[in-house]
This record gives C-alpha cells, sequence and structure tokens, in this order.
C-alpha cells in the first residue's frame, strides 16, 4: 500500500521566503508574467520542477546544494558553474590549451616525467644464475634454472630461449637477461631489416647453414646498433 504524505503548497513572491522543508512553492514576482515552480526536500533544499515558460515541463532547471552548479533548459542543457568553483578547476590546470599534468595526491606529474619513469612492460630483466661464461649482449637459453649461451646444435636449447644478456658474467654470477624491446650496441656491425637466427655457442647468424641446428629467429636489426628481441618465433628443426 503506497503511504500518502500532505505537502503544503505555498504562493509567494521572492524565492528566499521558501524557508519550510518539504513543501511545494509557487514564486511569481510582482512585476512577472509567469511563475516558477519549486520543491523542498527535508533538508529544506530546493529543486526547480517548473519555470514556468509555456514550452517547458517537468524538472528543467537543477542547482546543486551549495549552488555551485546550475542545470537549465527543456531540450538543451546548458552547464553553469560558480566563479569559485571555476578557479578552483583552473588552480588544477597549467596555463595553455591542453591538460599538460595531473595533479595526484603527491604533486602535479608532467610530461616530461613520463621519459624518467620505468615501463612496466619494456626492458624488464629476468636474473638467473650463470652455468657458464657469457659475454654481454649474448642470446641466453634457460636450462635446469640456469643461464647458458643459447645454441643452435643443442636440442635442449632448441625451446629455452629468453632473451639477451646485458651485463658479462661468469660461471656462478647472476646474469641479467633483458626479454623484450630493442637492444642497443654502439658498433655491433648488425645488417639493418635483417633477421637475425641462434647460432652456436651463443653466436647469431643470418642464416642456419648446419643441418642438425635447429633455426630460431630471435631478433630482427632495426638499425646497424640495435635489435629488436624475437622470443614467439616457432623454432623448427
Amino acid at each position: 500500500m503506497v503511504e500518502k504524505k500532505e505537502i503544503r503548497f505555498y504562493a509567494i513572491s521572492n524565492i528566499t521566503q521558501a524557508t519550510i522543508k518539504d513543501a511545494l512553492y509557487a514564486v511569481k514576482g510582482n512585476n512577472e508574467n509567469s511563475f516558477k515552480l519549486y520543491i523542498t526536500d527535508l533538508g529544506g533544499n530546493l529543486i526547480p520542477l517548473f519555470t514556468g515558460t509555456s514550452s517547458s515541463s517537468g524538472i528543467t532547471n537543477l542547482t546543486s546544494t551549495d549552488s555551485s552548479i546550475l542545470i537549465t533548459g527543456s531540450t538543451v542543457k546548458d552547464l553553469k558553474i560558480s566563479s569559485t568553483l571555476q578557479d578552483l578547476i583552473n588552480s588544477a590546470l597549467q596555463s595553455g590549451d591542453f591538460v599538460s599534468t595531473l595533479l595526484n595526491d603527491v604533486g602535479y606529474l608532467t610530461l616530461s616525467d613520463l621519459s624518467t619513469l620505468e615501463n612496466p612492460f619494456i626492458n624488464k630483466y629476468l636474473i638467473k644464475q650463470s652455468a657458464e661464461t657469457i659475454p654481454s649482449y649474448t642470446p641466453i637459453a634457460i636450462y635446469n634454472n640456469l643461464a647458458y649461451k643459447l645454441d643452435a646444435s643443442n636440442p635442449l636449447h632448441q625451446f629455452a630461449f629468453v632473451g639477451f644478456s646485458v651485463n658479462g658474467v661468469v660461471t656462478g654470477q647472476e646474469c641479467k637477461i633483458q626479454q623484450i624491446g630493442e637492444l642497443e650496441l654502439i658498433g655491433w656491425g648488425l645488417t639493418p631489416n635483417t633477421q637475425y637466427l641462434a647460432g652456436t655457442l651463443g653466436a647469431m647468424v643470418t642464416n642456419n647453414t648446419i643441418p642438425n641446428n635447429f633455426t630460431k629467429v630471435i631478433g630482427y636489426a632495426t638499425t646497424t646498433n640495435t635489435l629488436e628481441i624475437i622470443k614467439d618465433y616457432t623454432s623448427v628443426n
């Protein structure tokens, strides 16, 4: 059963006279030809219901309780904000036509800061104990949780390629392995726009000329000094 409640109705000439909670107000100034209809909630907040124009009906105006935001219009809505709220928004933005900074709990983060942040998906290193002496910038295979120079003549390495060493190590030391992204070594002498395959004992070749070696693409040279690591290429005998 729907509970019925009596709502008091008042005709007033000024909105400041709407001081009673949970009531309906028709506001018409002494020199006005139309009226505006408001209702107050249990907190005494005014909610506009009708602007009084012939083309409008229903709730056409909405005002926040602190009057900082006003929405008007029946078909096309206009959003108006107070000067205080406008100043608050402007204080969080830097000058210019674009939002160039974001304000978080600890301060501003600018575009120049982004270059110093570590990308969680690029240049992440895998650390494994070395089973042998491994120079830097050497393709690495992991077997028995140890790092080895990738060797296309070793069947155990066929599906064990994980990336390239970025530090030179001897047996027992920790080998830092870059798994994705680009490697750069000045003077590397690569052939641009060429794919590189696993060779023997950590070498890289552009063609597999040894019949018993498996064939696996491990990188693609973008310049003479840079190599894009390729891990997800199927190895074939």
